[in-house]
């Protein structure tokens, strides 16, 4: 689903996640908008599949990463 068109985001607030992992692939940044936020939170595990190249975890990001159940990175350590 692409959380940026409409009709995505409609078909995707009709699903009950209380039961479901929920896996998002993006960039652990707080720019989900607080009605997608909330809708995301009621996952019963939440998990981030990202990726980036630096060598330690940027602030702005733990906050984020903290809220989550499982974090997969591609990574051979």
């Amino acid at each position: 689903m692409d959380m940026n068109k409409a009709e995505d985001w409609a078909e995707f607030n009709d699903i009950d996640l209380s039961d479901k992992t929920l896996i998002l692939h993006k960039r652990p940044t707080n720019d989900l908008r607080p009605k997608e936020l909330e809708k995301v939170m009621t996952a019963k595990k939440l998990v981030y599949m990202t990726v980036w190249e630096c060598d330690k975890i940027p602030n702005q990001w733990k906050e984020v990463l903290n809220d989550v159940d499982e974090i997969i990175v591609p990574s051979e350590y």
